[in-house]
């Protein structure tokens, strides 16, 4: 029966797809001028007339503060040099055609005779533009989607709009009319790529918003390029409403990019019939979502560091959007946002970037700034100025210039007048519900990752890491997690980097912890997390924690980590424990930062060397005959991998087994003196 009901289905969507397509046809590229006035508020005879009216508006309100123009600029260039500086090399780059796409690194257009919006030039693989947007296909192993995605996100259009912020030279706006109008006719609605994914749509047209508001002053906004901007954010509109990713077992960060851009469209285009139901329709959705998607101890519940970055991006410009237009947003939806915010500043590491807990695809939904990879700590100044709360206000990460384009000119101001908190005030946290447990000591840090699969058990954007951790050490990380490095396009890669194998854990007969099958985005819910103990006094911080992800292996074999952390003696021991029985072969894996070099001073006992410490740290591992430094790799940016050391260690062994790892921080000559 249930054989029957797929196959219908599977049916029913393949006729609806190709009635789909035949009615597209017909509605080829933009609406008409007929249907656009059809669409408005108000009764207009002609364009004309709409488009003068347009222009005499003066709200909505946006982040972009016109009248506090002056004075931002003044702060950006009094403050923020480089920073200012850096935008404008950005845009001159951006007008000469080089832009820097995620996923892709610098390319430079003039090498194409068009722009490259249907093609991974990457992996030389291209899209129809005159495929039906539901029958454009992932191909798998052959392309990467993400190339023609993250070039038609638009990020751009906030760096030409700052630059034309600072520097009132018309090539900026120039550009973005440009490329927005390039775009339009080299993406024909609702053909081709970029009109597959919604959240694809809902971040262009959010970003798209951005550009309007910095460069509806310049003569080069026409009233000819408004009216094809106004038709095409209507089409992104109405596209967002009619394809919502909310189909499926479980919603995730896709909806809420969808509510984002309905809610951005809404507020900030009143003009348009739908814009209510737009508005009202992302705003009591993603109130609901939030609730849905944030787990009660404040992460994402996908179980990713970085997707619950992009997620509170998305939930803070939303909410922000809402406050600054007057919009009441219900006091247990804001509290749910600041919890996002404290689980961010209690992961965060003390150089600002943030542990590779699950996917990292580098997403945003605006980038205002560039930043190292992994650096979220712009979020932190946002959060002490939309809470008026000094827990956020860390003395070590400053003041993110992000923020003026926000707030505007008092958010300095603001912010100074906000007492500060310290990095060694943030205390270790245990966060159960999710499964992260973070140990902090003055500026050593480690993060244990033991949850269960996100997305209520899906684990789609989960790797198989259970009892896997990170350690950085005065702020500069030693034991890392690989990262994520590539999605479609490599599926081998795709389940390396999220294999047991690629993380510091244990993996037992070379199998995972969670099967990983076909689906890129899925794994098995093989692994049951247990919290044993945690103690924590003035000496130490004692964690111990289990997972039976290999009980199918038979023997009831169990994998029971325990992590000791000395205050007073600076040292990390890890106690694992293999209980079953029956022989087996039992492998550990510890990943490096590509700054640390490894040199073996016995047959179980390794020196580390970091570019940035000016002293050594040491590991001895116990009960293992023999361990030994390997090749690998760790990504902390989409597309992008960096050679780096492994030490692993293969016992083959009757089980029960037990053995141990100590880790010396600080300075001394001979492990053995340690006790």
């Amino acid at each position: 029966m249930k054989k029957f009901k797929k196959l219908s289905e599977k049916i029913v969507r393949k006729i609806s797809r190709q009635i789909g397509a035949l009615k597209a046809v017909f509605s080829w590229g933009l609406i008409s001028d007929k249907e656009f006035l059809l669409a408005l508020k108000g009764d207009y005879e002609s364009t004309c007339q709409f488009i003068e009216d347009f222009n005499k508006r003066k709200n909505p309100a946006f982040f972009i503060y016109p009248w506090n123009k002056k004075a931002t600029i003044k702060q950006l260039k009094r403050k923020f040099p480089d920073n200012v500086n850096s935008i404008i090399e950005r845009a001159d780059n951006i007008c000469n055609g080089i832009l820097d796409i995620t996923g892709a690194g610098k390319i430079d257009l003039k090498k194409f005779s068009y722009i490259p919006w249907q093609y991974d030039f990457i992996n030389d693989y291209r899209w129809s533009q005159k495929c039906y947007y539901k029958n454009i296909r992932v191909p798998y192993g052959r392309g990467e989607i993400k190339v023609p995605w993250e070039l038609s996100r638009f990020h751009y259009a906030i760096t030409l709009g700052q630059a034309y912020y600072l520097t009132e030279e018309e090539k900026y706006a120039k550009k973005f009319i440009d490329l927005v109008k390039n775009w339009i006719d080299n993406n024909p609605y609702p053909f081709g790529v970029n009109w597959k994914c919604t959240m694809e749509v809902s971040i262009r047209v959010s970003n798209w918003i951005w550009g309007y508001y910095f460069f509806k002053e310049s003569p080069f906004f026409s009233e000819d390029f408004l009216l094809l901007y106004l038709k095409s954010i209507l089409q992104h509109s109405r596209h967002i409403m009619n394809n919502l990713e909310n189909i499926g077992p479980v919603n995730r960060n896709h909806y809420l990019s969808n509510l984002t851009g309905l809610i951005y469209a809404g507020i900030l285009f009143p003009e348009f019939k739908e814009a209510g139901e737009w508005k009202n329709f992302g705003i009591k959705e993603i109130f609901l979502e939030i609730k849905k998607q944030v787990n009660s101890d404040g992460m994402d519940f996908e179980g990713s560091v970085c997707y619950h970055c992009f997620v509170t991006e998305l939930l803070f410009y939303t909410f922000a959007l809402l406050r600054l237009n007057n919009i009441c947003i219900p006091n247990e939806i804001n509290d749910r946002l600041e919890d996002m915010f404290k689980f961010l500043l209690s992961t965060i590491k003390p150089d600002a970037r943030v542990p590779q807990i699950g996917d990292n695809d580098s997403g945003h939904l605006h980038i205002i700034n560039v930043r190292a990879p992994l650096d979220f700590s712009y979020l932190l100044t946002f959060a002490t100025l939309f809470f008026n709360k000094s827990v956020f206000n860390i003395k070590e990460f400053d003041f993110a210039p992000e923020a003026l384009w926000v707030f505007g000119k008092k958010a300095y101001d603001r912010w100074k007048g906000i007492k500060k908190n310290r990095l060694s005030e943030i205390k270790s946290q245990y966060f159960k519900r999710s499964g992260i447990y973070i140990i902090r000591h003055k500026r050593d840090y480690i993060i244990i990752s033991n949850g269960t699969n996100g997305q209520n058990g899906k684990g789609g954007h989960n790797h198989n890491d259970k009892l896997g951790f990170e350690l950085s050490v005065e702020g500069q990380d030693i034991i890392v997690d690989p990262g994520t490095y590539i999605y479609t396009s490599n599926p081998k890669c795709r389940n390396k980097f999220r294999s047991t194998k690629y993380h510091n854990t244990v993996e037992v007969d070379g199998k995972e912890q969670n099967i990983l099958g076909d689906n890129l985005f899925r794994m098995e819910g093989n692994a049951n997390t247990h919290l044993k103990e945690i103690k924590e006094t003035e000496e130490a911080i004692d964690i111990s924690l289990s997972h039976d992800g290999y009980r199918r292996l038979g023997n009831c074999v169990v994998h029971s980590r325990r992590f000791i952390y000395n205050k007073i003696n600076r040292f990390l021991k890890i106690e694992d424990k293999i209980s079953g029985d029956g022989e087996h072969n039992i492998i550990f894996n510890l990943h490096f930062s590509d700054e640390v070099k490894i040199k073996k001073t016995g047959i179980k006992t390794f020196t580390l060397f970091h570019n940035k410490l000016n002293f050594p740290l040491h590991i001895k591992a116990c009960n293992i005959k023999e361990v030994n430094i390997e090749e690998g790799f760790i990504s902390r940016k989409y597309g992008k991998r960096l050679k780096a050391k492994v030490i692993r260690g293969i016992i083959k062994t009757v089980l029960p087994f037990e053995y141990g790892l100590i880790i010396y921080i600080d300075d001394i000559k001979n492990p053995k003196e340690k006790k």
